[in-house]
């Protein structure tokens, strides 16, 4: 593995425990509405919700997926 990616890696589960205790205080990452961050986070989705450990990126993760809007840019993608 490429150092570059190593520390992609580490950054990500540092950012994964951050966003574990956000979501721990509120439902989305920017407060109860859903917003530009938990977007952009959304983003990278699967390779947060990589353990089940935590408990709260794991119940936003089910949220923001289950969006009707999140599974129309995933049909999007597809099609492209």
């Amino acid at each position: 593995m490429q150092s570059g990616n190593r520390l992609f890696l580490l950054s990500g589960y540092k950012r994964s425990d951050i966003h574990e205790q956000k979501l721990g205080q509120t439902r989305f990452l920017a407060g109860d509405e859903f917003s530009l961050p938990d977007f952009h986070t959304s983003l990278m989705g699967t390779k947060l919700v990589n353990s089940t450990s935590r408990k709260n990126v794991n119940r936003w993760w089910t949220e923001i997926s289950n969006r009707a809007s999140w599974k129309k840019v995933l049909g999007t993608r597809k099609n492209a």
